[in-house]
Order: C-alpha cells, then structure tokens, then sequence
C-alpha cells in the first residue's frame, strides 16, 4: 500500500485510505468505490500487519479513532467540505464549529477553518450577529497577534463588496482595536470615504484624526478634501476656510476647487467682496478656463454673482459659457464613435483626426486627456510612417493645457515608444516626466517594486520602466 502514489476520482476524492497505527502514516489508494456521502468509502487501519476495512466512510474515522488522532481532523475537514458543497449551510456551519471546540490548537489550518465560518456567516444577512461574535471569539483567541487578526478582518470586509454598507462595523472594529498596525490606516480610510454625504460629528472626528495621526499618508489630500465638505454641511465655515488655505498651499493641484470652496464660504459668511475676489483668482488660473472643472461650477458660480448682485455682465457671460460648454457631452460621445467606426475600417489616420478635432475644440478638457489622448496613442502606433506618427503625437500633447494632467501627455508619448519597443526613446520620456513630479511631491509617493508589478496601471508604466 505504502507504494501507491495518491490517485484522485473523477469528483475530486480520494477513493481509498489506509492508516498503518504502528507508524501513523496515512495512505492514499485506488481501492474501493467512491462514496456519494463523504468520499472514501474505505477505510483501512493496520495493525501489526493486519488490514481491516471500516465501512462507512468518514464518519467511521471518527467513531473508530481518538478525537485529537491526526486522521480524525482530516476526517471532519472532509465532512464538511462534503456539506459545502451540497449546499447544506446549517450541516456544514455545525460541522465547521465542531472542528473549532476540538482542536484548540493555534494553526493555520484553524485559522482556515476560521476564515470558513467567517465567508459563511457573511452570506447571510440574517447571520450578521453571530458574525460579530464569532469575530470578537477570534480576535480574543489571536489577540497576541494583532497582524494576523487586522488581516483577517480585512479579508472578510473583502467579502462585502457588493453591499460594502453592511461591512462598515468590521472596518471601524479593525482601526479602532488595532490602531499601531499597518492595515489600520487603510480601513480607516476606506471608513471615511464610505460614508455619506452629510455624515456629520463622526466623520469630521475621524478625518481630523486620520491626519493626526498619519501626517505623511499618500491619502492625506483626499481626507481633507473630504473634511473640507463635511465641514461647509455642517456650516462650519471659518474653519472650512483655514484648513482650504492650508490645503491649497499644500496641494497645488486643487488651487481651482479650493478657491471655488473658499467663494462658497465667503458667500455663506456674507463676505461678498471676498467670494469675488476668489472667483476673480479661480479664473486667473491657468487651464481653468473652458476646463470640465468650470463646467461642472457654472450654475453655482452665476447663482454666487446672482446673490451679491451688480454683475448682469458677468452674469450674461457665464450663460453664453454654459451653452457653449453644453455641448461637450455630445461632441464627446461623437468624436469616440466616429473615431471607433474608422478603426473597424482600418482607416486609421481618420480615427486620428476624429479625435483630435476634439483635443482642438476643447485643450482644457480632461476628458480629452484622459480617455481621448490613450486612444489616439493606440491609433497612431498602427500608422506605418511611425516618424510621422511620433510627430503628429507630439503635436496634439502640446495643445494640452490642464497643469494636473501634463503627465499624461508625456505618458502618451512614453506609452507610444514602448509600443514601438524603443526602449531608449521611452525611458527618455520617462526621465522627462520624473522632472515634472517634485512639484507634486505631497501628491505622489514612492511605492514598491512588487506593488508595481501587482498593479500596472497606466502610471504606474512608466515608474515600473525605470526600475527595470
């Protein structure tokens, strides 16, 4: 028996097991039928030579062996693997806790077994106390490892991600039980940008003690975007406006929603003057004007100059904007299909030019650099004439304005000469493009090698370049 290499039937199971008592070795054979029930439908011990056959399966194990024998843990994993399986939910949660008031011992396959109930009992949302109590069982059981317990529970607020609303308890039972690990920072963050609009006390604490707490976090700027909201909800405005200076001194980046922010607050205030002197800066702004960020404000920009009053002009000015920028949508949408019906022809210089007509009428947009540019880039590594193709890219990325975004004109250039295996040109480019971060520094961080090659992205591209 002990030559016979471990051999698997058509559903998965082993069709035979033997345990010789004398050594404790546990072997697989080809012996037997497959049991619909548990798997094996022999089972053999050996004793002193002798082999006797337990009929029964699995459940034989556990009457014919002692409770903490090897075999036996095997034997009520197989069972309730079998009840997962059949789909027999209430079998197989008894099965799994049975395993856990057994065998006390601190292992990874507890942990596993662990890990089981907790993706069950999330499945039911009928189930959602005894989730919690079973999690603060494993928490109190594993407390001397507190990574393996935030790993945990990250793990299971994973599993809610169609409904991410009913796995908020576990996030804040993680950042606020193990607040020194790593992990804590982003359940905390991912807490904080879950909540609703208009969340109130609650978010405003959490936010300012996010950025007590990680004065260096890489999602710094996004939590203090998100306190500067709940703050103007709360009509907390003179606050508002002090942390709104300091964030635009911080992060350049968001000068134009920050002034934006601070006219709200100097209008709710009645500090009218102030509101338009802020709205006068937002407009000196380099690559505001015509910008998808000046189409989203205009009608709260003319409802601000409406409530001051004495700005007819202005506010004439701001309508005719409006219905010029009003049909950015439909050019949008028609510039992607006509480009999109010429590529299905080949036609690939007029896909180009359908897209480009785009970048033309709107330099400011960020959608043009954000779903048009890579599409032009695709285009134009088809073109046969590569020079041409190279200078025609080169010619569309400088009519891209938006400060934000420049990175992603040389990123279209990079991306093209990567397509072109044109290491050199590329990596090139991408020194080009490491010159223009310092003065984004608050904004993006060194990351690791591995987390590059785990998630590469259209950023990430040019950094993993680099590294290589």
């Amino acid at each position: 028996i002990g030559k016979v290499e471990a051999k698997k039937s058509s559903i998965g199971y082993p069709t035979g097991i033997a345990v010789d008592e004398n050594t404790g070795t546990i072997y697989f054979t080809d012996m037997g039928f497959v049991d619909e029930k548990y798997g094996a439908s022999r089972i053999m011990k050996i004793k002193n030579g002798v082999m006797e056959t337990l009929a029964g399966g699995w459940e034989a194990v556990l009457q014919n062996y002692p409770v903490q024998h090897y075999i036996s843990r095997k034997a009520l994993l197989s069972i309730a693997s079998y009840y997962r399986n059949k789909k027999e939910n209430v079998k197989y949660e008894e099965t799994l806790r049975k395993y856990l008031s057994l065998y006390k011992e601190k292992c990874e396959e507890r942990y596993k077994v662990w890990e089981l109930l907790f993706t069950l009992l999330s499945r039911d949302k009928e189930k959602q106390e005894d989730l919690k109590v079973a999690m603060d069982e494993f928490i109190n059981e594993w407390k001397d490892k507190p990574d393996i317990c935030i790993g945990m529970l990250w793990k299971i607020y994973g599993l809610f991600w169609r409904d991410p609303s009913r796995g908020r308890w576990i996030l804040k039972k993680g950042f606020k039980t193990f607040p020194e690990q790593k992990l804590s920072q982003m359940m905390l963050y991912s807490y904080i940008m879950g909540s609703k609009r208009g969340s109130g006390d609650e978010i405003i604490f959490l936010c300012k003690e996010f950025l007590t707490r990680y004065p260096e976090s890489i999602f710094r700027r996004k939590i203090e975007n998100k306190l500067i909201d709940e703050l103007i909800l709360q009509k907390r405005y003179q606050e508002a406006e002090n942390i709104l200076k300091d964030h635009m001194k911080k992060f350049p980046v968001d000068a134009h929603r920050c002034l934006f922010r601070l006219a709200e607050c100097a209008k709710y205030q009645d500090k009218l003057k102030e509101a338009v002197a802020y709205l006068d800066e937002l407009h000196k702004i380099p690559g505001f004007s015509g910008s998808d960020f000046e189409c989203r404000i205009l009608n709260k920009e003319i409802e601000i100059y409406k409530s001051i009053g004495g700005y007819k002009e202005k506010i004439k000015e701001l309508g005719e904007k409006r219905k010029l920028l009003g049909s950015r949508d439909r050019e949008f949408k028609k510039a992607l299909e006509e480009a999109g019906s010429k590529g299905k022809e080949k036609d690939y210089i007029g896909a180009v030019e359908a897209l480009e007509k785009y970048i033309r009428e709107f330099p400011h947009s960020e959608r043009g650099v954000l779903y048009i540019l890579p599409r032009i880039v695709s285009y134009l590594s088809k073109w046969k004439d590569k020079e041409k193709a190279l200078e025609k890219l080169r010619e569309i990325t400088k009519g891209v304005y938006l400060p934000e975004y420049q990175i992603y004109s040389l990123l279209s250039l990079c991306r093209f000469y990567l397509s072109q295996e044109d290491v050199e040109k590329a990596t090139g480019i991408a020194l080009e493009l490491a010159d223009k971060l310092p003065e984004n520094k608050e904004v993006y961080k060194p990351v690791s090698y591995t987390h590059l090659r785990a998630h590469e992205t259209s950023l990430h591209l040019v950094c993993r370049l680099l590294l290589e």
